[in-house]
């Protein structure tokens, strides 16, 4: 027992020593150049992406100059691409103590809350920057797309038209807007911008998939396949599409070709709960009513709305109760076109790019 707490006590001693070490070092370390010189090399090991030598360089730039908003900025920056983000955030606050009018400090600090799902704090800063510089269109963007993950749709549209005036060609925020254009009912201006986004070099699958959802929608079911089949040929395993395409097969009374589709979605993507909730459907069409209740009650095990909980515990009882009368049931037309049309209105943000999938 002694030889483990003398043990022990040596170790801890090792380790006091080596952090004081650290520090004496670092403190020692700060004297090969001024301020400026530590702000220079380290602004341009971050350029270089050598992250942890410009950070020791910055601490030394802003040891030697306590105010040195540009070091900290740098810094801050060089924190949030090692995903140190509470430091991050503290060298933003630090400059807008320093200088509350630094607008540069807002967004920076903006786009870590944002990245950080922190959103009512990342509004608030990318607000300010836009009250101190109205043509930061970075400040807009960011702002813009909280806005549209928040489902608060007219001030995403405020803010991707605003940014589209002071940049004609901003691919992202035309495809962007068409989203919010969508959501907001509004599905011919919609399938323009995703037009427009497209001319302008995006070629994705979310895209195409998504002006689909928009055709599907004013009933261009010809236009939303032709888009769906674009998506699945640039990315065979975007289970979106596939979901897609087979709503749109359904309502179109294709039902094989709709089953396969959502079968297909609901391997690439087993946690997504609306496939379950059309397959149950499209199943039920095809007289498959075992397979049928078990895509209803595996979409129920999910994370499905009070709405579409209650209508599929009704679809589930009645079809229980006509599979023991000896019954075969078939779906109601309106039901399905209802579902068709909830389900086209949901869309997943995907963090850390702007890319989104209406789904």
């Amino acid at each position: 027992m002694k030889v483990f707490k003398h043990l022990f006590g040596t170790i801890f001693i090792i380790l006091m020593f080596s952090s004081a070490l650290a520090t004496t070092y670092a403190q020692s370390s700060c004297q090969e150049k001024d301020a400026n010189g530590y702000y220079e090399d380290g602004r341009d090991l971050y350029d270089e992406g050598d992250y942890i030598p410009a950070i020791e360089n910055l601490t030394c730039a802003i040891r030697l100059k306590s105010h040195f908003t540009s070091a900290y900025l740098v810094r801050g920056n060089a924190y949030y691409q090692l995903d140190q983000y509470p430091q991050a955030i503290g060298d933003y606050s630090s400059i807008i103590e320093f200088d509350a009018e630094y607008e540069g400090a807002y967004v920076a600090r903006g786009n870590v809350y944002r990245y950080q799902k922190q959103n009512t704090s990342a509004v608030n800063d990318y607000t300010e920057a836009v009250r101190l510089e109205p043509t930061d269109i970075t400040a807009l963007y960011g702002r813009a797309t909280i806005y549209l993950d928040l489902q608060q749709y007219q001030p995403a549209f405020d803010d991707y038209s605003e940014i589209i005036r002071l940049e004609p060609n901003h691919k992202r925020a035309y495809d962007n807007r068409g989203i919010a254009q969508f959501y907001l009912g509004h599905f011919d201006a919609s399938i323009a911008d995703f037009d427009k986004a497209i001319s302008l070099g995006i070629h994705e699958a979310y895209l195409y998939s998504n002006r689909g959802a928009a055709y599907a929608e004013i009933g261009y079911y010809d236009k939303a396949l032709a888009d769906y089949n674009e998506a699945i040929a640039i990315d065979p395993d975007y289970p979106h599409a596939y979901y897609h395409r087979g709503l749109a097969y359904s309502n179109t009374h294709q039902y094989p070709d709709a089953v396969t589709d959502l079968e297909h979605a609901a391997k690439l993507d087993p946690e997504y709960d609306r496939t379950y909730w059309a397959l149950g459907n499209a199943y039920a069409e095809e007289k498959r009513v075992d397979d049928a209740l078990a895509s209803f009650r595996r979409y129920l095990q999910l994370d499905g709305t009070d709405r579409d909980v209650g209508y599929v515990s009704r679809r589930i009882d009645e079809l229980e109760q006509q599979k023991r009368q000896g019954i075969i049931p078939l779906v109601i037309a309106v039901g399905i076109a209802g579902f068709i049309i909830v389900s086209n209105i949901r869309h997943k943000r995907r963090y850390r790019t702007n890319n989104y999938s209406m789904s």
